[in-house]
């Protein structure tokens, strides 16, 4: 079985008889080629009749020559044997590479398509913040004006209540005495501890001036408020307020004074100090 032969042709020797080696290959080779064969008696069964006068009488020589073409035989065999794993396991590694060449171009879809949604996963997330920033900053921005307009219309109807502040001067004209003892007198002083309002100017980091009329009566920090809320300068983070002459910065508590006190009466001008940090 060793050399190849099938188990069948073994059984058939060893039902013959046989069990000399040399003996068993002539055997199996002459049941090969369809000759006819009988059973032989070995040295070591004498009870098996002898009936095959070929292989007796054939000669060393001849039993040589068949055991090296079955040798031949054999390896030849031994060869194709290889020659056959051999071209399976080309064709297995074939296979294998070929599998493997699909899984990664498999793998490689599957990454590429994962990064695209990805991408548009996170193309979406920024739309959406845009559009939620976008919405934020008109909200801020229409809250804005809309304080703008109310306090221009609390200001306008503080300018209409307002009384007279001065006595108006007879002018010189037609049906107007010239020698009316008022016709070149000059305009009475208005003093500040009559005002009830005064024109507030603050001066911003690009050197720009935005203004506004304030009542007396408010306080620096309604100017510092309004003045962070309508700045124009770009700029961001929280100031100060600085007077221009003399120079006093007001912060804290000092923040809390009306303008009256603050000397900004009749009209007065702050100056932006922002934060160091």
């Amino acid at each position: 079985m060793a050399m190849g032969f099938d188990a069948t042709e073994i059984d058939a020797t060893v039902d013959a008889g046989i069990a000399d080696i040399d003996n068993a290959l002539e055997f199996i080779q002459k049941r090969q080629n369809g000759e006819e064969v009988s059973p032989v008696v070995n040295d070591n069964q004498a009870s098996v009749p002898q009936t095959m006068p070929q292989v007796q009488e054939m000669s060393r020589e001849t039993l040589e020559e068949r055991h090296r073409k079955l040798k031949e035989r054999l390896a030849r065999r031994a060869e194709e044997k290889a020659q056959e794993e051999k071209q399976a396991a080309k064709t297995a590694e074939i296979h294998r590479r070929k599998s493997g060449r699909e899984m990664r171009v498999a793998r490689e879809e599957f990454e590429a398509k994962k990064r695209a949604e990805e991408r548009a996963l996170a193309k979406a997330e920024r739309r959406k913040e845009q559009e939620y920033k976008a919405s934020l900053l008109a909200k801020i921005d229409a809250n804005r004006r809309a304080r703008i307009e109310e306090r221009a219309a609390n200001l306008d109807q503080m300018v209409s209540m307002a009384p007279a502040l001065s006595t108006p001067v007879p002018t010189v004209g037609m049906g107007v005495n010239k020698d009316h003892p008022m016709a070149h007198a000059p305009a009475p002083a208005v003093s500040a501890s009559t005002l009830t309002e005064t024109t507030i100017r603050v001066r911003q980091t690009d050197s720009k001036f935005i203004t506004r009329v304030f009542s007396v009566n408010d306080t620096v920090r309604d100017v510092l408020r309004w003045a962070a809320e309508n700045r124009t300068d770009g700029m961001m983070g929280p100031f100060d307020l600085m007077s221009g002459f003399p120079r006093v910065v007001f912060s804290g508590s000092a923040l809390d004074q009306n303008l009256r006190d603050a000397g900004a009466v009749p009209n007065g001008t702050f100056i932006m100090k922002p934060h160091m940090f």
